[in-house]
């Protein structure tokens, strides 16, 4: 996967062929298709890998002892600052991309669940102390926040381009949505 993402970083992702990233690993393009059924199943394994990177990265600048609600908040915030930074996570929301972006982080479970380990134990917790609505799943709650994700990260808005305003829109929207009870 380093043979991937040297070429995903060097020449993006629709421009890096299964020849270029084998030829970089010092191997066969039939010798990369044992290990990957073909080009999207390697960008899986790649954008999986470095979300779980991000997400433990991300672990560590929101410590769980925040409320749920400044863990999500916080949490997206920081996800909508590093993604487009990131060296390989930010192509793959690059315009020649959506097509392959949109199916592989909408329609494949793989990020979502990296996301869904993350906020498990934030939302047993917060049910615990009766802070969130007892039918919230962590698998329903990361389906929908990658798509809200998804969506700010492919679909600039003058309403919300600022840090500020996409914590407005956030804190107005999307906390609401979320627990109902919240002030």
């Amino acid at each position: 996967m380093v043979a991937a993402i040297t070429c995903f970083c060097r020449t993006g992702i629709s421009n890096s062929s299964m020849e270029d990233i084998a030829t970089e690993a010092g191997m066969a393009r039939s010798t990369l298709y044992r290990y990957f059924k073909d080009k999207d199943e390697l960008i899986i394994a790649v954008m999986e890998q470095e979300a779980v990177s991000l997400a433990k990265e991300l672990a560590i600048k929101i410590p769980i002892k925040k409320s749920f609600s400044e863990f999500i908040i916080e949490g997206m915030l920081l996800a909508l600052i590093y993604v487009p930074e990131h060296p390989v996570l930010g192509k793959m929301f690059a315009p020649d991309l959506l097509a392959t972006s949109s199916r592989i982080v909408l329609m494949t479970n793989h990020l979502s669940q990296v996301g869904i380990d993350v906020v498990k134990p934030v939302i047993e917790a917060a049910r615990l102390a009766k802070r969130v609505p007892q039918g919230l799943s962590a698998e329903y709650l990361m389906d929908w926040l990658i798509r809200v994700l998804f969506s700010l990260l492919t679909m600039p808005s003058d309403i919300t381009q600022t840090y500020e305003q996409k914590r407005k829109l956030l804190e107005s929207m999307l906390l609401p949505a979320l627990l109902p009870t919240h002030k």
